[in-house]
């Protein structure tokens, strides 16, 4: 049985298109966020998101921004709980 052998540089264009879709744009991102377009950038440079630049467009990845509000929300949560 003869296997189809696929170029290594292509990949299915489903693949591709999950993988692409989990980036969001800067501007969108902030706005989901809640922050201000400067904040987020700022936060960006201080390392707490990685960021994809293509060209001069800033790109965030869904999973970082999901983690971000989740790590914020722990420590809200921590902060109430707290009786100091």
């Amino acid at each position: 049985m003869r296997r189809s052998r696929q170029h290594p540089l292509r990949e299915p264009a489903r693949r591709k298109a999950a993988r692409t879709s989990t980036l969001v744009p800067a501007a969108q991102a902030a706005a989901e966020l809640g922050l201000p377009y400067t904040t987020l950038r700022h936060l960006a440079f201080k390392g707490e998101f990685p960021v994809v630049k293509v060209g001069r467009a800033w790109y965030f990845r869904r999973l970082d921004l999901e983690g971000y509000i989740s790590r914020q929300l722990r420590v809200l949560a921590a902060l109430e709980s707290d009786p100091a």
